[in-house]
């Protein structure tokens, strides 16, 4: 039997030009939340084309899963079997082992990337962004609590570190861990 919370495989009709969208969404249960009281009021899709045209579907629940795997198995299933419908709207076949389509075409490597990397650099070049930043972090990272929390982390990964599996080389007699020595050779 299946919790209330369970994931679930949706549908979305366009009301006007019968378009379809066909997705999966798990995430409700760790908001506790029934697929009925998920999807439309909190959850809108992922889906680029279909978010800012959201309210021109007739939406269903088509089934609920007692796993993820198996919610994420089934829409797979369903994209495959509509992938040559011109009226699907799926770009990609989502499912287990998300790839992409048939004529999707990957960007050249050496073209340049523009976006949150760059925002950031123009963000940290305004000196107002950035003392406002240095100001917000003194702040919080001045506080006794940041200070203990931190020492607490600090031992749990030094403690973590010492139970790392160590070699040691033998033409210097340095101790290090494993993916260090592979790193010299």
């Amino acid at each position: 039997m299946f919790n209330i919370t369970s994931p679930y495989v949706y549908l979305g009709i366009h009301k006007i030009t019968g378009q379809f969208y066909i997705g999966v969404r798990y995430s409700n249960q760790r908001k506790n939340l029934s697929p009925e009281d998920d999807l439309g009021k909190v959850y809108y899709t992922t889906s680029k084309i279909v978010k800012p045209i959201f309210n021109e579907f007739n939406w269903t629940i088509l089934a609920q899963f007692i796993s993820k795997e198996d919610a994420l198995e089934f829409e797979e299933f369903l994209i495959s079997e509509h992938w040559k419908n011109p009226l699907l709207l799926n770009k990609n076949k989502g499912g287990k082992r998300f790839h992409r389509p048939d004529v999707y075409v990957r960007k050249p490597k050496n073209q340049v990337k523009k976006g949150r990397s760059k925002a950031m650099k123009d963000h940290w070049a305004n000196e107002e962004f950035r003392q406002k930043q240095i100001a917000k972090r003194k702040q919080t990272h001045s506080s006794i609590q940041f200070r203990e929390n931190h020492s607490k982390v600090m031992k749990a990964v030094s403690q973590q570190s010492k139970n790392i599996c160590r070699v040691c080389r033998l033409s210097d007699r340095k101790e290090m861990t494993v993916q260090n020595f592979f790193r010299y050779l």
